[in-house]
């Protein structure tokens, strides 16, 4: 009943994983409303935290931090529109595989 998207993003929260590019881009996403999560911990993850803050997009983006629950990630992973995964450094990533079994379309980027 949510008329907004829900993007996700699953993993560690490093800057190699190209996590600035993506909140960057959802600076961007002016005409769609939209909520990002953020599930997983990691070093960059306060770093990450304030560049939302600076952004103004603390209102669209939610850190969950890491979740052990198979049951509520299954619920996290159903309640997604897309899942965003702008690693160019992963090759094979669980959460891609996660996505895919739920049936949750998956934005990458090519190198």
């Amino acid at each position: 009943g949510n008329d907004k998207r829900v993007l996700l993003y699953v993993g560690q929260h490093d800057w190699k994983k190209n996590l600035r590019f993506l909140i960057e881009a959802l600076s961007h996403l002016n005409d769609i409303p939209f909520v990002m999560l953020f599930v997983g911990k990691g070093p960059a993850e306060k770093e990450m935290q304030e560049l939302v803050h600076e952004l103004k997009l603390d209102d669209k983006v939610l850190f969950m931090g890491p979740i052990h629950d198979r049951e509520k990630m299954r619920k996290i992973y159903g309640a997604a529109d897309l899942f965003l995964f702008p690693s160019l450094y992963d090759s094979s990533p669980l959460a891609i595989r996660e996505a895919a079994f739920m049936n949750i379309p998956t934005l990458l980027l090519a190198s």
